[in-house]
């Protein structure tokens, strides 16, 4: 079967993903996130030195990294070659063989080999429109432990309480943050 019907993913990433200007400083405007929580989630569902992770929108590869010191082997998949650069140049730089690197998305990645123990993705999802999230979503359900995006950051039975907490700390100014009402 064809996927020329697809999207093209590169086209929702965000041109400036792919200057290498901007992904010099991403980290630095992403706030630096601590993987460790993610991989205490994973290693908790009982993954470990022989597991295969793949991280999907793997950016600069904060987490690809931190994964690869855990796991047995690490995929990270971008659809940006400058955020993929940035992380081939750290792992070659700490010495780990065990991290790969793929150019791809949500819907082009097609995984190759002995299946994986887990897919993870942080902040990437909500770059595709609704739709194309739900086949991301299908294609890899059945292997995902920990989906953690500006979207959906919370397991689903905390949705009510998650939404609470963020709707009760709107603003009623919209240029200071998001409110409340919906328009």
């Amino acid at each position: 079967m064809s996927d020329s019907w697809m999207i093209d993913e590169l086209d929702y990433a965000g041109h400036e993903h792919l200057d290498p200007a901007f992904v010099a400083g991403y980290e630095q405007k992403q706030g630096n996130p601590d993987p460790t929580p993610d991989l205490d989630v994973l290693t908790a569902h009982g993954l470990g030195p022989t597991s295969i992770v793949v991280d999907l929108g793997a950016g600069t590869g904060v987490f690809a990294l931190a994964a690869a010191r855990r796991f047995g082997r690490v995929i990270a998949v971008d659809v940006s070659t400058p955020m993929l650069n940035v992380v081939r140049d750290r792992a070659k730089e700490v010495g780990l063989v065990n991290l790969d690197c793929v150019l791809a998305g949500f819907l082009s990645y097609k995984h190759a080999g002995v299946l994986a123990d887990a897919v993870y993705t942080r902040n990437a999802l909500h770059h595709l429109p609704d739709f194309w999230k739900g086949l991301a979503l299908v294609r890899i359900a059945e292997i995902l432990l920990r989906l953690h995006d500006i979207i959906y950051d919370f397991q689903p039975l905390e949705v009510q309480s998650v939404l609470d907490r963020w709707l009760n700390s709107a603003t009623a100014d919209p240029g200071r943050g998001y409110t409340r009402g919906f328009r």
